[in-house]
């Protein structure tokens, strides 16, 4: 049988093909080598000083799961976190803003949690490098760049025994711009007074001016606080914080009837004069600080 030529060369074609044999290639690969491999970051916004990773990182799902609406219920739920066993009694933790160092907890306390980026606790090593004994740990609070919030909440309540009944309210406006914030809260609680006769308490008797009408085992409360932050960057190494605190308390309990005078005209009823005790207390208090950053770490 005579093949043609040109099928035989075209059978030695696929056969190469399928076989993968065929003319060799020289592969070319260039190496080069490398003696130092430098690789240059930058901490994350709001980070501490030094390197030491936080024990726990608290995400906005992960700070929602709590159900609390300010910062200060926060640090309450996480009171078990953020208490050092170093020392000798329960130290609370040093509070951070951004890395920062503040006034104290009541600078941050009304924030409410929706300002929160992230939340990091660190442990008490990290405490010595912002000046703290090694006692304490490390809460970091890592707040939005931009936040804007009015909340409100009011609250109502008795008892079924009568009397007692009590009403609550807050209300607070917060406003976040890169590192200046301004936060400002508002509270009040009242509570109507209990007497002897709501609870059916019977006096002994032959005591004067025990008539359990006038006489109160609960006394009546005012509560009324105002609180507002403001903090603001001075330059660029230098910011400023103000604190403004006022805080009235009233109460008012009744300890029965007074002996009654002997009457001028005993043809005029006179009204009973019952015996009260009130106390109330009012307090201000306010406070600037400054914070620098003398050398970087």
């Amino acid at each position: 049988m005579t093949r043609n030529p040109s099928h035989t060369a075209l059978l030695v074609c696929v056969a190469a093909v399928l076989t993968g044999a065929g003319p060799a290639r020289a592969q070319v690969q260039d190496e080069t080598a490398l003696d130092e491999v430098t690789v240059t970051g930058q901490a994350p916004p709001g980070a501490v000083l030094g390197d030491i990773p936080p024990e726990n990182s608290l995400n906005p799902r992960d700070i929602r799961a709590y159900g609390v609406g300010t910062v200060s219920e926060l640090l309450g739920e996480l009171a078990l976190q953020t208490t050092s066993g170093q020392g000798r009694g329960d130290e609370s933790p040093v509070i951070l803003v951004n890395g920062r160092r503040i006034s104290g907890v009541n600078e941050v306390g009304d924030l409410p949690t929706e300002a929160i980026l992230r939340l990091d606790i660190l442990p008490e090593e990290v405490a010595i490098k912002y000046g703290y004994s090694a006692s304490q740990k490390v809460v970091n609070v890592i707040l939005r760049r931009r936040f804007a919030a009015r909340t409100g909440e009011v609250s109502v309540g008795g008892s079924t025994g009568g009397g007692g009944e009590r009403a609550a309210g807050d209300g607070t406006q917060t406003r976040i711009r890169e590192n200046q914030r301004l936060n400002v809260a508002l509270r009040a609680q009242t509570q109507d007074s209990i007497t002897e006769a709501q609870r059916a308490i019977v006096p002994a008797s032959g005591v004067p001016g025990s008539d359990p009408a006038y006489r109160t085992v609960q006394p009546d409360r005012q509560n009324y606080s105002a609180n507002l932050v403001y903090a603001t960057p001075l330059t660029p190494s230098i910011s400023a914080s103000t604190t403004l605190t006022a805080s009235h308390t009233a109460s008012r309990s009744l300890n029965g009837l007074a002996a009654s005078a002997p009457a001028t005209d005993p043809s005029v009823p006179t009204a009973p004069e019952s015996l009260h005790q009130l106390s109330q207390s009012t307090a201000v208090h306010a406070g600037t600080t400054l914070n620098a950053d003398l050398a970087s770490a």
